[in-house]
């Protein structure tokens, strides 16, 4: 990035056109099922597919990924493994019915994941007679970009399956499908984002993407169009990629999530606006109550999210054990979460996955310890970023006779140079040791990372395992192997911990201690950005001075 000549940056988009009304409402019509069928979930995001083993041809496993199928029983309580015909497809056509328990609707396109074992000719048929034929279909996840018009329900009518002698099964069903865009579609783009540093407003994304309009695909007047089955609040997917220097590897990074809100085209070009989910929450919460007994913030945010009908987002835990007994003001669901954040001292923002997240704006008071170190270790001190002194000594490859190394005094108490973390382990001839050196890392609060950054002395580690705990639970056991280097960042996404152990296995050279000098947590990028980077010229923007900022509730 600092060359003159850079690499080709790249852009994808990709965004569904969803019917959310009929995604919404459909049900599966009453129909021949197996008694373990389940197709209350079809509609809605599923994270996994559990498939119960039956002897149908070609379709058991035994590597694990299966589950052995229960008897009948009268609480019928089974596993979601989303619809399953309850005969086989051979033994004649299978007819499925699916309502939308809507008006007549138009809806461009169905995505439908059959799974391993999908239907190979099949027909849909609309409430209005249109029909559409399928024939020698290869796609587990099968996507059409038919257009069904005037219709109240689609009728699927299977005649052969890919394994003859098999059930019909299907995970999930979306009306729509998804468009992806690369540069070559794309003319232009720009995403804007307004942070207040002081938490006066609530942030805002805005994105706006210019495509080529390929033989009219997004004319207005075009039956077919795309764009006319856009909806306001449907998701688009931002990455941005970057070509790696010297390779013809790209590198991808994800930009954003955001929903659209409108759209505009031309017969040369489509103009597609997005924005943040902040601007949706714009109806008012009206519940603000007083407890005389107080109430945490996190139960607060906790019952306006819902109440705003989000069910993904994040919490700083941190909010539990702060606490109010005053009523929300009749506000909007954003300004109240705004409210929050601010009295909280945290920030409210939008992740890169579309999620709200209320987050803590500084770090918890942390301590280190250890399970063994030397007399003129300071374990203490990793925990700031100060330049650490080195004691040569008689470790294997370790001592350097460039002046950067110190002799170790015979009183060693109370007399003590600068020092980081050493081992009082040793490894031996294979660079292992007895008795695993462990670091301990323990927060006055639990909260969530992405990034730590290791600094080493002379003496590198070759394996380490990094655990994370929560109240005393297990959150995340992570081990890393390969390229450590004296300064090492891990770019990893670690979930909310209070403490975290990290184990050093194995060092580079036998006979070594463990010589760590700093650890951080987050902001782990040395990267920097000057005048000279940028492309164009900054813009400057004075903003009205604050004295102060009074926040009560």
């Amino acid at each position: 990035m600092k060359s003159s000549l850079r690499e080709r940056a790249y852009i994808m988009l990709s965004f569904g056109l969803v019917n959310q009304e009929a995604q919404a409402k459909a049900r599966i019509a009453p129909g021949d099922f197996a008694y373990f069928s389940n197709a209350a979930n079809l509609f809605s995001e599923k994270s996994a597919e559990m498939v119960y083993a039956t002897l149908e041809e070609d379709f058991t496993k035994v590597d694990g990924s299966m589950l052995f199928l229960p008897r009948r029983n009268s609480s019928d309580t089974y596993y979601d493994t989303g619809l399953v015909g309850g005969k086989l497809v051979s033994q004649a056509q299978y007819e499925l019915t699916i309502n939308l328990n809507t008006g007549a609707t138009d809806f461009k396109g169905i995505t439908i994941n059959f799974g391993e074992n999908y239907p190979v000719d099949f027909d849909m048929v609309s409430s209005s007679g249109q029909t559409i034929e399928i024939r020698d279909n290869t796609l587990a996840e099968f996507t059409s970009e038919e257009v069904l018009e005037n219709t109240t329900y689609v009728k699927l009518v299977f005649y052969r399956m890919k394994n003859p002698q098999s059930r019909l099964r299907i995970y999930s069903i979306r009306f729509g499908y998804g468009l992806v865009y690369y540069n070559d579609s794309v003319m232009s783009s720009s995403l804007d984002s307004y942070i207040s540093p002081i938490g006066a407003d609530v942030p805002q994304i805005d994105f706006s993407v210019q495509l080529k309009n390929y033989d009219h695909y997004f004319n207005v007047d075009n039956p077919k169009s795309a764009i006319n089955f856009l909806e306001t609040g449907q998701e688009m997917e931002i990455f941005y990629g970057y070509q790696l220097p010297d390779s013809e590897e790209i590198e991808w990074v994800r930009g954003n999530h955001l929903l659209c809100s409108e759209w505009e085209s031309d017969d040369y070009t489509a103009t597609i606006r997005c924005q943040d989910i902040f601007r949706n929450m714009d109806s008012e919460y009206y519940k603000g109550t007083y407890t005389s007994a107080g109430r945490s913030y996190f139960d607060l945010a906790k019952e306006i999210l819902t109440d705003a009908g989000l069910s993904d987002y994040y919490i700083d835990p941190r909010l539990k054990k702060l606490y109010t007994k005053n009523p929300l003001p009749r506000v909007q669901h954003k300004e109240a979460l705004q409210i929050i954040a601010n009295a909280c001292r945290c920030v409210l923002s939008q992740t890169r996955f579309g999620s709200v997240q209320i987050k803590s704006s500084f770090n918890p008071e942390a301590a280190a310890s250890s399970n063994g170190e030397t007399a003129y270790s300071q374990v203490g001190n990793i925990l700031n970023d100060s330049v650490k002194d080195e004691y040569a000594s008689l470790a294997g490859n370790y001592t350097v006779a460039n002046g950067g190394m110190y002799f170790l005094p015979r009183n060693v108490s109370g007399n003590v140079l600068n020092t980081g973390y050493v081992s009082s382990a040793i490894s031996d001839e294979n660079g292992e040791f007895g008795t695993n050196p462990v670091v301990t890392i323990v927060q006055e609060a639990a909260c969530m990372y992405y990034g730590v950054k290791f600094v080493f002395g002379h003496a590198l580690p070759a394996a380490i395992t990094i655990r994370t705990y929560n109240n005393g639970s297990l959150v995340e056991e992570y081990e890393v192997e390969d390229e450590i280097t004296k300064t090492l960042v891990i770019l990893h996404d670690f979930d909310d911990f209070d403490t975290m152990k990290i184990e050093f296995t194995k060092t580079a050279e036998p006979h070594n201690r463990i010589v760590l000098n700093h650890f951080s947590f987050g902001d782990v990028t040395d990267f920097t950005m000057t005048r000279t980077d940028m492309t164009s010229s900054p813009k400057a923007i004075k903003q009205e001075l604050i004295k102060e900022v009074i926040e009560s509730i």
